[in-house]
């Protein structure tokens, strides 16, 4: 029902406001949390794409898509580690929906 209910709220959006949507994922992915980054940058860096852009975006990321993504938001110093972590997660079916 929840997934229904947002994909509703998606279809009305105006073209302004799916724009703005593009806009602040373009935005996030053009600028890349510092090494050294907090946790909680980070934490509240996945929360806002998936409550804020995720759920609105044409295609939205999920599965495996959506776990990759979140690796590549992580600092670039820990960008192999995420790697690592998504090829292990796929190998136990893990990154599936």
């Amino acid at each position: 029902m929840y997934l229904e209910l947002r994909a509703l709220r998606a279809a009305r959006m105006t073209k302004p406001q799916r724009d703005a949507v593009r806009r602040a994922l373009a935005d996030m992915e053009k600028s890349p949390l510092a090494d050294g980054c907090s946790v909680q940058a980070f934490s509240s860096r996945i929360n806002l794409f998936t409550r804020d852009i995720n759920p609105f975006l044409d295609r939205p990321y999920a599965g495996s898509a959506l776990s990759e993504f979140v690796v590549e938001q992580m600092p670039p110093s820990l960008l192999q580690a995420g790697i690592a972590l998504v090829r292990e997660l796929t190998r136990a079916g893990c990154t599936g929906s």
